[in-house]
């Protein structure tokens, strides 16, 4: 009897060790995943949404393994955000730092340029006083001469110098507004796939519903990303997804109608009337029906499991119906 009761009470000792061990567990993805350092907002959203996939996967845990493979999983997400973001601090630093210098450059090349032309002409300013007081005709004319031809001379070096100067500071403006640009194109693309984010979709699908377009969305669920995810390297995983999205972009065109809606949904946006465009899309379908890569190109088992429907919308339908719709697509895809 006082066998069994010890058992009884160790294996309450070890649930109650489990109990608290998973509880500290899912307080440190909770706390990382609401406290992360916001250094770009979709960039933070996508990983908040891997911490919320790592709580799920705690609490499906059981064996060792499993939370061995979870460690693994949370290390990971840590050390790929903790270096994208460094990356994105470092570029931005490099920029400015650059702009800054260019300006600083241009100014100080106005400023000397500038007061060395001011010294010319106070020069010649005074040589033509002192011409004034003079009673020789001749050495008046020759002072005058003089003096306006090397004010004529320092005019077009001015100008000149300006003409460069412009041209210099156009060319600053230009390279600043492509940094813009790049920085604008970062903030609506996917880190890891390279597509549209969801904000960008968002967009689009706000401004085709304002306009009340027909089009169609091909929603293609990764039913395996999570797997995947844990099984293979970040690296490995975000390159086969990446591949994908460039395989789809070669086929819709590559002008952003690809994107990413969720952490595992892929969104295709054909704006067309909806048969039309689930006929445009029924041949990839097809394609992605045993899984992405192809089986003959397939590297250390990698496979993405794709399950994929149609949403379409016509003109004249309910805008605000559109988004409840998609959820519930998006819900049954990836249940």
């Amino acid at each position: 009897m006082i066998s069994i009761g010890q058992s009884i009470r160790e294996i309450e000792q070890r649930e109650h060790q489990e109990r608290v061990f998973r509880g500290c567990y899912a307080s440190a993805i909770e706390s990382v995943r609401e406290y992360a350092v916001e250094i770009e907002p979709d960039l933070a959203a996508l990983f908040r949404q891997h911490m919320a996939a790592l709580e799920r996967d705690l609490e499906a845990a059981r064996l060792a393994d499993d939370y061995q493979a979870l460690q693994s999983s949370f290390r990971g997400e840590l050390r790929d955000y903790r270096d994208r973001c460094r990356e994105m601090v470092t570029r931005l630093r490099t920029e400015v730092s650059s702009a800054a210098m260019a300006i600083q450059t241009l100014t100080q090349s106005v400023s000397t340029n500038g007061a060395g032309y001011e010294a010319d002409l106070h020069r010649e300013v005074t040589r033509l006083e002192e011409a004034a007081l003079l009673n020789d005709l001749g050495s008046i004319r020759t002072a005058i001469n003089t003096s306006a031809a090397a004010i004529q001379q320092s005019f077009e070096q001015l100008q000149q110098r300006n003409r460069m100067v412009m041209a210099q500071l156009q060319d600053e403006i230009r390279s600043l507004h492509k940094a813009m640009e790049n920085e604008r194109r970062t903030l609506h693309t996917d880190p890891a796939s390279g597509a549209w984010n969801q904000r960008k979709l968002a967009e689009r699908f706000d401004q085709l519903l304002k306009l009340d377009e027909s089009f169609g969305v091909l929603l293609l669920a990764v039913v395996n990303w999570r797997r995947v995810s844990r099984e293979y390297s970040s690296q490995a995983a975000a390159a086969c997804l990446k591949q994908l999205v460039t395989q789809l972009q070669s086929k819709f065109g590559a002008d952003g109608v690809v994107g990413r809606w969720s952490e595992d949904v892929l969104a295709v946006i054909v704006e067309t009337d909806p048969a039309a465009a689930a006929e445009a899309v029924r041949g990839v379908i097809e394609e992605l029906a045993d899984g992405y890569p192809p089986e003959s190109e397939r590297q250390a088992g990698l496979v993405l499991r794709i399950k994929a429907v149609v949403v379409g919308r016509k003109c004249g339908a309910n805008a605000a119906e559109f988004y409840p719709r998609l959820g519930q697509h998006v819900a049954v895809l990836t249940a």
